[in-house]
């Protein structure tokens, strides 16, 4: 399943579509940092693909529990930009 979230800012400047796969067997949180005056958090199961819109300067903060405890990963979401391909002439 994918889960899409369109941000409804159109203030802050350019948004491009991102997009994240939760590759691990486990259920994970992903928030997004950066957006102005705005919160957003959601729980992405594994298998899944999380689409979204972004500005550069935001990024995706995945956390996950372990038995150790939870671990965050941060990632730009520069990095999480779905590029389509350019027809080839």
């Amino acid at each position: 399943m994918t889960q899409i979230f369109f941000s409804l800012d159109q203030s802050v400047g350019i948004q491009k579509l991102c997009c994240h796969t939760n590759d691990i067997s486990n259920i994970v949180i992903a928030k997004i940092r950066g957006l102005l005056d705005r919160h957003f958090e959601r729980v992405i199961f594994p298998g899944e693909k999380f689409l979204f819109k972004a500005n550069d300067n935001c990024e995706l903060e995945i956390s996950q529990q372990t038995n150790a405890g939870i671990i965050q990963d941060f990632i730009p979401c520069e990095q999480l930009q779905v590029v389509t391909p350019k027809n080839q002439s």
